[in-house]
C-alpha cells in the first residue's frame, strides 16, 4: 500500500509567531527528534516521514498570521525541489497577495503542484476576493486543490477539492 501524507509543513521554524513555535515545542515529538530540523531541512523531513511507510509527502504552503507570512509558495516550491518524495502546495491569500491570478500563475512556474487555501483562518471568502477567476482555471488545468472553508449556513467545515 502506498502511504501518502497530505498534510506536512515546512518552513524556518524561528519566523513562526512565537505561541506557534511554544505549540511545537510543548511537548517533544519523539525522542531525538528535533522540530526546527524536521520542519526547515528536507532531508530531516524525509528522514522523519520514511520509516512510517511514508513515500510521499505534501508539503503544504501557509502564508498567513500564524507563519508571520513566511511560509509562502516560493519556499515550499524551494523546499521540495530535488526532493521527489516532497510535493508542494501554495497557497494564494487574497489579504496578502494583490492579485490572485498573477500569485496562481507565479506559483506554478515555481513547481507548485496544488494549493490549499484557508479561508476561515485568513478571513477571507473565496467566491468574492478574487478567486472567482481562479477556481475555473484550477479546473482547467487540472491543478489539485483543496479548499477547506465554513459555509455561511453551517458552523461545520467544509472541503471542496477541485
Amino acid at each position: 500500500m502506498k502511504i501518502i501524507d497530505f498534510h506536512t509543513h515546512a518552513g524556518d521554524f524561528y519566523r513562526l509567531r512565537e505561541d506557534i513555535q511554544e505549540l511545537l515545542t510543548r511537548r517533544p515529538m519523539e525522542l531525538g527528534v528535533d522540530i526546527t530540523l524536521v520542519l526547515s531541512d528536507p532531508k530531516h523531513l524525509a528522514k522523519y516521514i520514511k520509516p512510517y511507510g511514508v513515500e510521499v509527502g505534501i508539503v503544504f504552503a501557509e502564508c498567513g498570521p500564524g507563519t508571520n507570512f513566511s511560509i509562502d509558495s516560493e519556499l515550499v516550491a524551494n523546499f521540495c525541489k530535488n526532493h521527489k518524495m516532497l510535493i508542494p502546495f501554495g497557497n494564494i491569500n487574497p489579504n496578502f497577495h494583490n492579485d490572485v491570478i498573477d500569485e496562481f500563475w507565479k506559483s506554478m512556474k515555481m513547481g507548485v503542484k496544488g494549493f490549499k487555501f484557508y479561508p476561515a483562518d485568513h478571513s477571507f471568502d473565496p467566491p468574492y476576493q478574487g478567486y472567482e477567476g481562479s477556481l475555473p482555471t484550477l479546473r482547467k488545468i487540472s491543478s489539485a486543490c483543496c479548499l477547506p472553508y465554513r459555509t455561511h449556513r453551517s458552523k461545520r467545515y467544509r472541503t471542496e477539492v477541485y
